[in-house]
């Protein structure tokens, strides 16, 4: 085939690609609240008297919040019923997976929220397509309006809504640290699926799902024996100085797209041929999470991960403090046009 004429075709088929493909699903860190729960082992002030007897209230908030929700979404109460006592603590573990039950899906969002694999997908995930060049998806945005949201509540005196809001800011936040809910597949993945969009996303698709269930279970084990160089990453982190949840969802993301190449090509390596399949999303074999020896791509995996987790903890013990500051106590305005605060390159 001629050169040009090859090029021609390979464009063609990447921006039907692009425009037509269904990403993988956001999953999430597979269980932000193992997560959530070591990087709150650092927050003091949880155990202050007064945010160890909150009353559960109910929902009030349809009127302020004035976004659309899943047609079936209403909030369901895990943790204590209505006019039991709960904990600050407790409200922020039980419902910071609350976004991942059903709120965000089956929604018309963005024309392109297909990029990101639906309404969910986009509400979860910051893409970048072409460089950077196109960006899809609005964690960053979702991270804002549910901290605007726990400040309402707050200032109202509504503590159990306000940690509420607050555990379902800090979801999206903790996504935007996950690096494949920044990239979902390499350019050189193309010809291996045979630039078909439904292939494609099968293997997007087993990538996402398998790296996410791999960290959940490595993340339990280290938790359960109390060691481990994932759980000591997140223990580690200092709390980063956050002015805006926004805007710290963006640095976030940022930061894990400028790696998200270099582990999916260590994932690429990493996993076996029946991870890589293109014609089927393949269902979580928990055999291949613990493999009796670490397959090729395991040390990279490990330390980006490692790395991914410390920053995305320092976001978000930052965050709190932030949230603490600004909305929980109420000891000074917000300017809430801020930046990033300072944190600069998180590298």
């Amino acid at each position: 085939m001629n050169p040009a004429k090859a090029k021609t075709l390979s464009l063609t088929a990447f921006s039907a690609i692009l425009i037509g493909m269904m990403a993988p699903p956001a999953l999430a860190w597979g269980d932000h609240r193992a997560l959530t729960r070591e990087i709150l082992g650092d927050v003091a002030w949880l155990s202050n008297p007064e945010f160890r007897q909150i009353e559960v209230t109910p929902y009030r908030y349809a009127e302020d919040e004035k976004t659309p929700y899943a047609p079936a979404f209403k909030p369901i109460y895990v943790d204590r019923l209505v006019g039991e006592k709960t904990t600050a603590r407790e409200i922020l573990l039980r419902y910071v997976d609350e976004p991942d039950w059903g709120m965000d899906e089956g929604l018309e969002l963005s024309p392109l929220q297909d990029l990101a694999g639906g309404s969910k997908g986009f509400r979860h995930q910051r893409y970048y397509y072409l460089g950077g060049v196109l960006r899809v998806g609005d964690a960053h945005g979702r991270a804002e309006h549910f901290y605007r949201m726990s400040k309402l509540a707050f200032a109202k005196g509504d503590k159990y809504w306000g940690f509420r809001f607050l555990a379902r800011s800090l979801h999206y936040l903790e996504d935007m640290g996950q690096p494949l809910h920044t990239r979902p597949f390499r350019l050189r993945q193309l010809p291996a699926a045979g630039f078909s969009p439904a292939k494609l996303t099968n293997l997007a698709s087993n990538y996402h799902h398998y790296y996410e269930a791999w960290v959940a279970d490595r993340l339990a084990k280290q938790q359960r024996s109390g060691t481990g160089n994932w759980v000591a990453a997140i223990r580690d982190a200092d709390a980063g100085p956050i002015r805006s949840a926004k805007e710290a969802s963006k640095a976030l993301a940022a930061y894990s797209n400028k790696h998200a190449d270099q582990l999916l090509e260590a994932s690429e390596r990493y996993w076996p041929g029946k991870v890589k399949r293109t014609d089927m999303v393949v269902p979580i074999d928990a055999r291949l999470l613990d493999p009796p020896q670490p397959p090729e791509g395991w040390e990279t995996l490990n330390t980006l991960t490692a790395n991914a987790l410390h920053v995305t903890a320092k976001v978000s013990k930052g965050f709190l403090a932030f949230a603490y500051r600004d909305a929980i106590s109420q000891s000074r305005p917000r300017n809430p046009d801020a930046g990033w605060g300072g944190l600069g390159d998180l590298d």
